[in-house]
């Protein structure tokens, strides 16, 4: 008798805690009734917000995530008061820690994982705003995390693209957003291969050269402050959520900007590399025997300066008619071309080598991409 009753009370004690457990995770959604809830300052659309208490909400994510700027030197950015912000409405930019909203169910899952897995960029996901009825969609969050619901309809228009569109798809692209503070990463901690960004401001090409360069195994990049602004919720759904695990350096101007961070990377040294269309050696012809190189791409309509041009080693993409190619798709074809010639491998690859008359994994992959790609001017 006594055996059962032992049996008894554990399973009455695992109840009690699975009950609790749930009770607690509930319990952890806070409600919100009112759009000038302060908690939500960073989700309101761009008209309502003001001024000061986004940026101070802002320095909250900041704070609350100090261990990222502790290790990437920006704990006196913590030290902006509200009378400093009153002044100044851009106090909060130029930070080597970007802060933005971003939204979808799996750029969430990407994150978090990246945040598990990595060991140079900690993404910190600290809040999570979602409409209460899909809250059973959450994935495992980390403690910290908060998590705020909204069940009244007109709030949820106001704030989510997918309130008015029921199908499954909008709610698992727009179905929650959340608050990340994403580091940057010191350039002496990147590995090479590179793919350094010199004036890129959309958001959109951005993250399809992400998506594209985790996909050939490049996963360091350098960004300059107009890039850098540009790290926001479209960047990291156009990548689908692959930008979370790459490494960034953030080349402020203050700091020499990107022609400080090539000198940097020449004397280490790497070999660098920059795309344009007048340049006269192709990019298939290219011979590398390691992967100790860097790839600079300009935006669109003044490509790269001048002065990183005489860094670098050019590189053109032959073309037969028509107009310049986007530099998305400049950027997929060199990053073949270079980690093709350097025998760059997928390392979480496991397959055997591809074989005589098949495509390769990874030509397969960037066909894919080059297909659905969208040519947006910059």
């Amino acid at each position: 008798m006594a055996p059962y009753v032992r049996r008894k009370n554990l399973v009455v004690a695992a109840l009690a805690g699975l009950v609790a457990g749930c009770i607690a995770s509930v319990t952890s959604m806070t409600p919100i009734k009112n759009l000038r809830d302060p908690r939500i300052a960073l989700y309101r659309p761009k008209h309502l917000r003001h001024v000061e208490e986004y940026h101070s909400a802002v320095l909250r994510v900041l704070v609350a995530s100090k261990a990222h700027l502790q290790t990437f030197g920006a704990c006196e950015a913590l030290q902006v008061g509200p009378r400093t912000l009153r002044r100044r409405a851009n106090a909060v930019k130029g930070l080597p820690c970007a802060v933005s909203v971003h939204h979808g169910f799996e750029c969430l899952k990407c994150a978090l994982q990246a945040a598990r897995n990595s060991t140079k960029s900690r993404i910190f996901v600290e809040s999570i705003l979602l409409p209460a009825a899909t809250a059973h969609l959450l994935p495992d969050l980390p403690p910290w995390t908060k998590v705020y619901s909204i069940e009244d309809p007109g709030l949820l228009k106001r704030l989510f693209r997918s309130a008015s569109d029921a199908s499954a798809d909008a709610e698992l692209r727009y179905g929650c957003r959340y608050t990340v503070a994403w580091p940057s990463v010191a350039l002496e901690e990147l590995s090479p291969p590179l793919l350094v960004l010199d004036g890129l401001t959309s958001a959109t090409n951005l993250g399809q050269l992400f998506r594209t360069a985790r996909c050939l195994g490049v996963t360091s990049f350098v960004v300059p402050d107009c890039s850098w602004s540009a790290f926001n919720g479209r960047l990291a759904a156009v990548s689908e959520g692959q930008a979370y695990f790459c490494d960034v350096h953030y080349a402020a101007k203050k700091c020499g900007g990107v022609l400080s961070a090539l000198r940097c990377l020449q004397e280490r040294p790497v070999r660098l590399f920059a795309a344009e269309e007048f340049c006269d050696q192709k990019v298939s012809e290219v011979s590398i025997n390691d992967r100790n190189w860097a790839l600079v791409l300009g935006s669109e309509d003044r490509g790269v300066t001048p002065e990183a041009l005489e860094l670098c080693e050019g590189l053109r993409v032959p073309q037969e008619r028509g107009q310049c190619l986007n530099v998305a798709a400049t950027g997929a074809i060199c990053l073949y071309e270079l980690c093709k010639a350097s025998e760059i491998r997928d390392q979480r690859s496991s397959e055997p080598v591809a074989k005589s008359g098949q495509k390769s994994r990874h030509f397969e992959r960037l066909l894919s991409l080059l297909s659905t790609s969208l040519i947006i001017q910059e």
